[in-house]
């Protein structure tokens, strides 16, 4: 039997499918009634959120749960580890290649297996989420941007982390990019 819209134990902080919803309270005027009143937001794609909920904690939250094969990478992983402060739109996920995935709140980016290296599980706000670890992001960013973002996050991990320069040596050879020289140099002037 489907639920009725009073009932307050969807309120919990939380991210929903439209489908789960639908099943909760049996019809789409229920949910659209939840919005209008600012008890749900929409995220998009067909997902929702407790308002408590900040919009990109809200996305991670979505891709956690219903995309278990993606791992957050780019700059949602930059985001996440503290060294940089982008505000994005959307969430970036490596998938493994051959992994159907069409949804308008993510960017995922189809990779090989060889390439999801690095692959760690940490808390965010609450959820277990799948994400690169900090060497391994690194790395993302210098394959997304050589620029200013890429040295702003090296200086920041410097400032904030032990650097570990035989992991990133290993990510390095692995996926064909050269943090490592940069991080040398970063060690020096710093």
């Amino acid at each position: 039997m489907a639920g009725n819209a009073d009932n307050k134990s969807y309120l919990n902080p939380g991210v929903f499918s439209a489908e789960q919803l639908l099943k909760k309270f049996g019809h789409r005027t229920a949910i659209v009634r939840l919005v209008r009143e600012n008890r749900l937001i929409s995220l998009g794609a067909g997902y929702y959120a407790t308002p408590n909920l900040d919009p990109f904690v809200a996305q991670i939250h979505v891709v956690a749960r219903f995309y278990p094969k993606a791992v957050i990478s780019g700059i949602s992983a930059l985001v996440i580890h503290g060294l940089c402060d982008e505000r994005l739109d959307k969430v970036t996920v490596d998938i493994p290649k051959g992994t159907r995935v069409r949804n308008n709140l993510i960017d995922a980016k189809r990779v090989a297996l060889s390439r999801l290296i690095g692959v760690t599980r940490m808390a965010y706000f609450g959820k277990q989420i799948k994400i690169y670890n900090i060497e391994r992001t690194l790395c993302d960013a210098y394959r997304v941007d050589r620029g200013e973002l890429f040295f702003k996050a090296l200086k920041s991990y410097v400032e904030k982390y032990k650097p570990d320069p035989e992991k990133i040596a290993a990510y390095d050879k692995a996926l064909g990019t050269r943090v490592l020289s940069s991080l040398q140099q970063e060690l020096a002037v710093g």
